[in-house]
């Protein structure tokens, strides 16, 4: 499993870990997708990828519900995402449907940031959690 998978699924697993208490949402949400996107970001840089260049940023959601999931889809859809699937997972979690949406951006740490948390008090607001991005290594030739 490559390293970037690795840390994806870390922080999912901090998120889902983490108190939904409405109290410390603040905290939560800023801290761990920080850490996160700092984590990816570091390992895109050791493998020598241009930040500075745009691509597709594919990102992670899960739901409660198909209605949330679907509403979901709507809201980041007016923020120029395109959604590619909604699966519902077979295990203990409560959150059962997993949306996948992309769109193309700069993986710069202050962008991403900015876009993480932002999705992620969406979906809390929408009942759901935010799971986390991950895209392709684009190396400068040269």
């Amino acid at each position: 499993m490559a390293r970037s998978s690795i840390i994806l699924c870390y922080i999912a697993f901090i998120v889902s870990l983490a108190p939904a208490q409405e109290t410390d949402t603040y905290d939560r949400l800023w801290l761990v997708p920080g850490v996160g996107n700092a984590l990816l970001i570091e390992s895109r840089a050791e493998q020598g990828d241009d930040l500075k260049t745009p691509r597709y940023i594919e990102h992670t959601a899960a739901f409660r519900t198909r209605h949330q999931a679907s509403k979901f889809i709507a809201d980041v859809a007016e923020m120029g995402f395109s959604y590619r699937y909604i699966s519902m997972k077979n295990d203990l979690s409560p959150y059962a449907f997993v949306v996948c949406f992309s769109r193309t951006d700069t993986p710069t740490r202050k962008a991403l940031d900015q876009l993480t948390y932002q999705l992620a008090i969406l979906c809390i607001g929408g009942g759901g959690e935010y799971r986390g991005w991950e895209c392709k290594v684009v190396r400068n030739p040269g």
